[in-house]
């Protein structure tokens, strides 16, 4: 799968006519395509393949770093790490041009254990392409008229390594997590927010969540999507409160729809 990555460049503009200051803007667009959008080293592989392609018609310049990636609290936690490798890292991408990134295993995860990274992938700007301004947030505060200014795009792609025993094709692993998914309701803040822990070994994507009313109907409980790593716990706030015995069905890893066991403990 092919995922379109927009890189801004605005130029903002000062003119004067007649006495009056006025502003005038221009926007372009360049576009990086990066597949696939979820990498897996598997048992007995020692890499795997990252695609950056340029269909732009101007080049980019882009690096590429490789973080640990684990989950606590609820929340995603990134850390330096150095059992997997990114080659290149740095690498300008000519216009209808493509590179590969060689994303390199250097530690063998423990035997049934699956290891979670984040590939990311920076814009730089060129240097015909002055970034004065620019903040490390990416926002923009220009210091002269008529300044251009490069807003520097960020893309982050999972990355999982699989240890021994966890099969060669990590996919059919994934569907393991689907039936070891369990849900609860807490209260945090006076709201009332939905756990969901990942018991299985391996991650599980949630694409969807939905409650089954009594009626048969069902709505969908929202922003609930994203990875849960294995043995983690991910928390999002909703609007309502759920009773224990509320059915939750969930979309993990693009099946459709199943019930998720209640965490009752």
């Amino acid at each position: 799968m092919h995922v379109a990555l927009r890189l801004l460049a605005i130029v903002a503009g000062i003119a004067t006519a007649l006495g009056t200051a006025s502003a005038a803007a221009a926007q372009s667009v360049n576009t990086m395509v990066i597949w696939p959008i979820d990498p897996v080293i598997a048992y007995k592989e020692r890499a795997a393949a990252l695609w950056l392609e340029n269909p732009g018609k101007k080049p980019l310049l882009m690096q590429v770093r490789i973080f640990g990636w684990n989950q606590d609290g609820g929340e995603d936690h990134f850390t330096e790490q150095k059992e997997v490798t990114g080659t290149p890292p740095l690498i300008r991408i000519e216009p209808g041009q493509r590179q590969l990134v060689r994303l390199t295993r250097l530690v063998m995860p423990e035997p049934g254990r699956e290891r979670a990274y984040r590939v990311i992938v920076d814009e730089i700007p060129l240097p015909d392409a002055p970034s004065d301004g620019v903040t490390p947030s990416g926002s923009a505060k220009p210091k002269q008229a008529g300044a251009a200014i490069q807003f520097r795009m960020r893309y982050s792609v999972p990355l999982y390594v699989y240890g021994e025993g966890l099969g060669h094709k990590p996919d059919k692993s994934q569907a393991i997590a689907r039936s070891q998914m369990e849900w609860r309701v807490i209260q945090a803040n006076g709201k009332p927010v939905l756990e969901i822990r990942n018991l299985a070994p391996v991650h599980g994507k949630i694409n969807s969540v939905s409650v089954r009313h009594a009626d048969g109907s069902t709505s969908k409980l929202n922003p609930v999507v994203g990875h849960i790593l294995a043995g983690s716990v991910m928390r999002w706030t909703i609007d309502k409160p759920l009773s224990d015995t509320a059915v939750i069905e969930a979309s993990v890893n693009g099946a459709a729809p199943a019930v998720l066991a209640h965490w009752s403990h």
